[in-house]
């Protein structure tokens, strides 16, 4: 089965090059592991199978045996908890009995295990099929705004994404993502555009 993987520029450049590293989390020290390729945006907290999970611009896959992935899932928990019971799952401790369990849609999947089974791919990025040269002018574009002059932070950290970006697939190389090499529905088909970014220096005829 495939599996997706959400990660930070910097983690995704070190998986792709050295393999996936062990990170700590809730659900103690591994990968990050995915059923379903999210929006690139984090699923609120106890809304569904996205119970929390790193945030990140890239989101990589990799195709491993369906039991490697099911026998690390996460269970959640199909009946509303008390009070209590909401604090002890918070720190971790067993769901209290009689509550039935489904399948999380997530698993924490050691690197180790995951290295097994070749290096992964670029399925999605926060900035989906943009060029190069697109990048840049709306990085120009971005920093030539009245918000961006004035020190706004909001804008500030878009154009650092876009940097960001830049510098991601310079390392990785600019081919298409998987995601938009594949069938999408109607609605993701067509990416949007929207960018911004700065101090990253031209190529010769961009």
């Amino acid at each position: 089965m495939r599996i997706y993987i959400p990660m930070t520029e910097a983690a995704a450049l070190k998986a792709l090059v050295v393999g996936f590293c062990d990170t700590p989390c809730n659900r103690g020290a591994g990968v990050w592991c995915e059923e379903r390729p999210r929006k690139m945006k984090r699923a609120a907290v106890r809304q569904g199978a996205l119970f929390g999970g790193p945030e990140g611009a890239v989101l990589l896959c990799t195709d491993v045996p369906e039991g490697v992935f099911r026998d690390l899932e996460a269970q959640e928990g199909v009946r509303a908890l008390a009070p209590d019971g909401f604090a002890r799952s918070d720190k971790d401790e067993a769901v209290p009995e009689g509550i039935g369990c489904r399948r999380g849609g997530f698993a924490v999947i050691p690197a180790a295990v995951l290295n097994r089974f070749g290096r992964p791919k670029v399925y999605d990025h926060e900035f989906l099929g943009a060029s190069r040269a697109g990048l840049l002018g709306s990085i120009r574009s971005w920093e030539a705004t009245e918000s961006f002059q004035s020190g706004n932070e909001s804008a500030r950290l878009h154009v650092q994404s876009m940097c960001a970006a830049i510098t991601f697939l310079d390392a990785v190389g600019w081919q298409m993502p998987v995601r938009l090499r594949e069938e999408a529905p109607e609605e993701c088909a067509t990416p949007e555009v929207w960018c911004e970014t700065s101090q990253i220096e031209p190529r010769e005829g961009e």
